[in-house]
């Protein structure tokens, strides 16, 4: 659907129903994540890469080894008021 930077945002409008989300970086996809959009709703997803800190140094490897596990996408939680 598009392309998003480091630190970015993206707003996609989607019709109601069962949609599929993944994202990509060269040949390295994430997992694909399944989701249903109800009638006005709105979901935010969060993504990026696990392979922080020294894993950094393994990332080679761990590209090669399993690319789809290089990215992530997971929606995240809703946020609700205490009181």
């Amino acid at each position: 659907m598009g392309n998003i930077k480091d630190g970015g945002r993206m707003r996609i409008a989607l019709p109601p129903g069962e949609h599929v989300i993944q994202v990509k970086i060269a040949w390295c996809t994430s997992q694909t994540l399944r989701f249903t959009l109800a009638e006005g709703e709105v979901l935010k997803f969060r993504c990026g890469s696990p392979i922080r800190g020294w894993k950094l140094l393994l990332a080679l490897f761990s590209v090669l080894g399993s690319p789809e596990n290089y990215l992530f996408i997971e929606q995240e939680e809703e946020k609700k008021a205490l009181w």
